[in-house]
């Protein structure tokens, strides 16, 4: 029988489908998400909703900011405390902002070179 964390096993699961981590050799796969599945099961450890709001968040980076796969498979391996930043008072204004500031392909070269931008 599994142990662990169910909140953490729901959001890695999502990301396996979404970032085709399942494809990578199983070792790497937990060198890369280390940071992130650490991450995950601390900020569960007292919040039972945090897994919905990590999903609105996978949702923004994926369906509204359309960034590539593998630069936001970069942003939550490098700064999964993103998991965590509420999407409409944080990320839409901060994204929008940069946006306007830089434009669609730096923008994405910039937050690709630093994922803790957003």
């Amino acid at each position: 029988m599994k142990r662990g964390n169910p909140q953490v096993r729901t959001i890695m699961s999502v990301l396996e489908e979404r970032y085709d981590v399942s494809s990578v050799d199983p070792k790497q796969k937990t060198q890369d998400w280390k940071k992130t599945r650490n991450y995950l099961y601390h900020a569960t450890r007292d919040d039972d909703t945090f897994a919905p709001q990590a999903i609105r968040v996978l949702d923004f980076l994926d369906q509204n900011l359309e960034l590539p796969q593998h630069v936001v498979r970069r942003v939550l391996q490098e700064s999964p405390r993103i998991l965590r930043k509420p999407v409409d008072s944080f990320l839409i204004p901060t994204s929008d902002f940069l946006l306007q500031l830089w434009g669609r392909d730096l923008f994405v070269q910039a937050v690709e070179r630093n994922p803790a931008l957003l």
